[in-house]
C-alpha cells in the first residue's frame, strides 16, 4: 500500500512538473482519430435560473415584520448557497425602489435580463393574501396554460414543496398574469403561502431556509442535475501507442445513473491525450485524466503511460 501511494504521489509530482507540449504536438497526439473509439462526444450543457421575488413592498404581512417583498426575497436570496451545491446558475432580481405604479415596468425589467442573462427557468416567489375575503391557508402555483415544460416544473413544485399540508398545496392558471405570460422561457410562480393569515406567516418566518431549500431542490429535479459522478478506473497503465477506455458513471438527482455524460481531459497532453472517455498513451509520464459534470462534480483516473 505504501508503495502504491509513493507511486502516485511521484506520478502527480511528475505530471505537475512536466511541460505541456506545442499547439502542433497535442494536436499530432489528438488528431490520430483512428486510434480512438467512436464513441459519441457528450455535449455538457449549463443552467441557469431567474430568481424574482415579489416586488410588492406594498403588501404587510399580518404581524407586522416586514413586507412580501422583504420575506420573499430573504427566500430567494438563501437559495444561493443552495443552488450553487448544485452547480445551478442563477440571477437574482434586484430590490423593488419604485411604487406601484411602476410595478409592471419592474417586471418587464427582470424578464429582460433573465434573457440577456440566458436563464433556462424563470421562478416568482410570492406570498398571497385573500384582501378582504375569507382567511385561508395553503401554497398555490401558477403557470403558463400553453406550455408543457412550464406544467412540468409546476409538478414538480407541487409535489416537492414543503408546505406541511400537502393537501393545500394547488396548481392554477392566470395567463393575465405578468410574469405568466412575459418570459419566454420555462417559468413559474409560486404563491409560498398567505401573510395575511398568522399560522402561515409563522411557517414562512421560521422556515426561511427549508423553503429555500425545498425550492432549489425542485430547480434541480427540473433539469435533472448530477449529484455524483464515479470512474471506473482509479489508476491504469498503458504503453506510449496504445489505448484503453475509461467509463464516467453520472448519478442524477431523481438516482437514474448514466454512463459517460461528461466532459473528458488530460492534465498532460503530452504524457496522454483523451477524446470521449479513450485514453492515448504519447509518451512516458504520468498524467491525470478527469471527467466532469456540466455543473463541475469531477473523477479522476492517474494515467501511467510506459
Amino acid at each position: 500500500m505504501r508503495l502504491k501511494k509513493l507511486k502516485i504521489t511521484l506520478c502527480l509530482a511528475l505530471t505537475a512538473a512536466a511541460a505541456l507540449g506545442s499547439a502542433g504536438e497535442r494536436a499530432s497526439a489528438a488528431g490520430r482519430n483512428g486510434i480512438f473509439t467512436t464513441r459519441p462526444t457528450y455535449s455538457v450543457p449549463t443552467y441557469r435560473v431567474y430568481l424574482s421575488p415579489s416586488c410588492q413592498t406594498w403588501n404587510p404581512y399580518c404581524d407586522g415584520s416586514g413586507s412580501e417583498e422583504l420575506h420573499m426575497r430573504e427566500v430567494a436570496f438563501a437559495m444561493i448557497p443552495y443552488l450553487r451545491q448544485y452547480g445551478i446558475g442563477y440571477a437574482l432580481a434586484s430590490a423593488q425602489t419604485g411604487s406601484r405604479e411602476n410595478q409592471r415596468n419592474t417586471i418587464v425589467g427582470r424578464v429582460r435580463q433573465a434573457e440577456e442573462n440566458r436563464c433556462d427557468l424563470y421562478l416568482a416567489i410570492h406570498s398571497n393574501a385573500r384582501d378582504d375575503g375569507p382567511k385561508t391557508n395553503g401554497t398555490t402555483i401558477f403557470y403558463p396554460s400553453d406550455s408543457a415544460q412550464s406544467l412540468r416544473f409546476a409538478n414538480l413544485l407541487k409535489e416537492n414543496f414543503i408546505y406541511p399540508d400537502k393537501s393545500a398545496v394547488s396548481l392554477d392558471t392566470n395567463d393575465a398574469l405578468w410574469e405568466m405570460y412575459m418570459p419566454k422561457m420555462t417559468h413559474c410562480l409560486i404563491e409560498t403561502a398567505y401573510h395575511d393569515n398568522p399560522q402561515d406567516v409563522a411557517w414562512i418566518e421560521s422556515n426561511t431556509d427549508a423553503i429555500a431549500k425545498s425550492l432549489a431542490r425542485c430547480v434541480a429535479l427540473n433539469e435533472y442535475i448530477p449529484v455524483s459522478v464515479k470512474m471506473d478506473k482509479t489508476a491504469v497503465s498503458i504503453k506510449a501507442g496504445k489505448t484503453c477506455e475509461l467509463n464516467s458513471a453520472v448519478t442524477l438527482i431523481n438516482g437514474n445513473v448514466y454512463d459517460n455524460r461528461t466532459s473528458w481531459s488530460s492534465c498532460n497532453s503530452r504524457v496522454a491525450v483523451v477524446q470521449n472517455g479513450t485514453v492515448l498513451g504519447v509518451s512516458k509520464g504520468c498524467t491525470t485524466i478527469q471527467a466532469r459534470t456540466g455543473n463541475g462534480l469531477t473523477a479522476q483516473c492517474l494515467v501511467t503511460v510506459t
